[in-house]
């Protein structure tokens, strides 16, 4: 169980800084016996090591060469970009650019999921989402509001808008997001750069839309694309204040 955690806690550190750029895509990775005197172990556990790394996809075995680190933003899925994310965490610069491209591509969904459910009228769901928004209107009122629990419940009932239109790719995408904001907690504080019950202000009002199976005119669902575009950009900010601290982040967007 000790080798076990021996070569999990050093691939680990290894894929740490590949995800913070200090062993760049295409260059050649440690060598056996310089990972086997850095990390005070032999060299069988070292080679295990770089294997597990192959393993978990950061980089790749070349016969004659050794290893090599991939472009794991390039050739990688939302499982490794998720990966990236977690790693970065000791790298601020890295981690904060992961966090706004994360919340860029969940906007572009959730305003492609809000347009395709308004453009096709399924009054039918609309009583599930009722009941939906009500149980987050519950876990709002609670004090404290567990953001957490707020969070899940909220990406559930994105979930049901995805499902209703069957963009199922799309609903493969925001599941992965989902789980990088929920798995990282300065992530899931983020979230909320503004307090639980103005997100229930919105679903309720989004909703009446919905009950009446009237479209909203193209400057009422433009003012709610720059109303998300905004909120975005303060998740982005409240997530560099969780990350830098209040005073490095104000610091940095002055």
């Amino acid at each position: 169980m000790e080798h076990h955690s021996v070569v999990s806690d050093v691939a680990e550190t290894l894929a740490r800084r590949i995800a913070c750029g200090q062993y760049a895509p295409g260059d050649l990775m440690p060598s056996v016996r310089t990972v086997a005197t850095e990390f005070e172990v032999n060299r069988a556990t070292a080679a295990l090591i770089l294997g597990r790394l192959a393993t978990m996809g950061f980089v790749d075995a070349r016969r004659g060469k050794g290893f090599v680190v991939r472009d794991v933003r390039l050739t990688g899925g939302m499982d490794m970009y998720s990966r990236v994310f977690e790693l970065s965490m000791g790298d601020p610069d890295v981690t904060i650019a992961c966090f706004e491209d994360i919340i860029e591509v969940e906007r572009s969904i959730l305003t492609s999921a809000l347009l395709a459910f308004t453009e096709s009228a399924p009054i039918d769901e609309v009583p599930r989402l009722e009941e939906r928004i009500a149980g987050l209107e519950t876990i709002a009122r609670s004090e404290p509001a567990d953001l957490t629990e707020f969070l899940e419940a909220e990406t559930d009932l994105v979930r049901t808008l995805l499902t209703a239109t069957g963009n199922t790719v799309h609903l493969a995408i925001f599941n992965s997001i989902a789980r990088i904001l929920l798995q990282v907690p300065e992530a899931t504080r983020a979230a909320f750069a503004v307090s639980p019950d103005v997100h229930v202000i919105v679903w309720r009002a989004l909703c009446s839309v919905w009950a009446r199976g009237a479209e909203p005119s193209k400057s009422e669902f433009s003012l709610f694309d720059d109303l998300l575009a905004m909120y975005h950009r303060n998740v982005v900010a409240e997530f560099e204040r969780q990350i830098l601290g209040p005073q490095a982040a104000d610091a940095a967007t002055a």
